[in-house]
């Protein structure tokens, strides 16, 4: 799978600030696919480091009141050139930015308040269809390698399922072959190698269905199938005895 992911994700220092947002997980993530770096702030000509910027009222404008607009619009259209050209089916974004916010983005005071909406580069690749993931890694986590993605609820986009898989059945005292497990994505493969049975959903991706034998449109069929019958063989079982 080819995909999309912020430069400054990656550990280049193209952040405002100089530095970049590396992050462990995302890289893992990555590892095996084709990975197609950008940074559009950088691609529409702005230094670095250079002030941050903010959306207000609909345009980029910098903590000095300068209008960066045409600079990140003019980055943005590149960046999604590059992604057109290299096919990309995944974009992994720096969470918050004004280029690359997918769920939400500062609210243009420069307070560090959020507000819902989208950077400009990330609006130009949904609108586009491309599949988006925002980098919301909180520390406390990251230990457990699980995303926190927002205030109620947990997305493990990122989470090595394989790990947490192993885990419960140690403390469970199950037999990783004994384990059926069900996935839709990539991120679920580190999970589906390990168990005895996997299955892939019809709708995975085409490699993914090819890879594993096992499909479903539902979970619940599978699992209905195979209560019905072990209920079955318990019954014949009993008569036996």
């Amino acid at each position: 799978m080819k995909i999309l992911v912020s430069a400054c994700l990656l550990g280049e220092n193209c952040k405002y600030s100089g530095g970049n947002n590396y992050n462990q997980a995302v890289c893992d993530f990555a590892r095996g696919h084709q990975v197609v770096p950008v940074c559009p702030e950088v691609l529409g000509g702005l230094p670095t480091p250079r002030c941050p910027a903010e959306i207000v009222q609909g345009v980029v404008t910098n903590k000095e009141g300068i209008n960066v607009d045409r600079e990140f619009r003019a980055g943005a259209a590149k960046a999604l050139a590059i992604a057109k050209e290299n096919g990309v089916e995944l974009a992994i974004l720096q969470s918050r930015s004004p280029s690359c916010g997918v769920k939400e983005i500062y609210d243009g005071t420069f307070s560090g308040t959020k507000i819902p909406g989208q950077g400009v580069f990330a609006k130009m690749l949904m609108d586009e269809g491309v599949e988006s993931y925002t980098e919301r890694f909180v520390p406390r986590w990251k230990e457990a390698n699980c995303a926190v993605a927002g205030p109620y609820w947990i997305d493990t986009t990122f989470a090595n399922k394989g790990i947490g898989v192993r885990s419960i059945c140690k403390t469970l005292d199950i037999a990783l072959a004994d384990v059926m497990a069900f996935g839709d994505n990539y991120n679920d493969v580190s999970m589906l190698d390990i168990v005895g049975v996997p299955y892939i959903m019809d709708g995975a991706a085409a490699p993914l269905r090819e890879k594993y034998p096992n499909h479903t449109p539902r979970p619940e069929d599978v699992l209905r199938e195979f209560l019905k019958e072990n209920w079955i063989l318990n019954a014949r079982v009993q008569n036996l005895k």
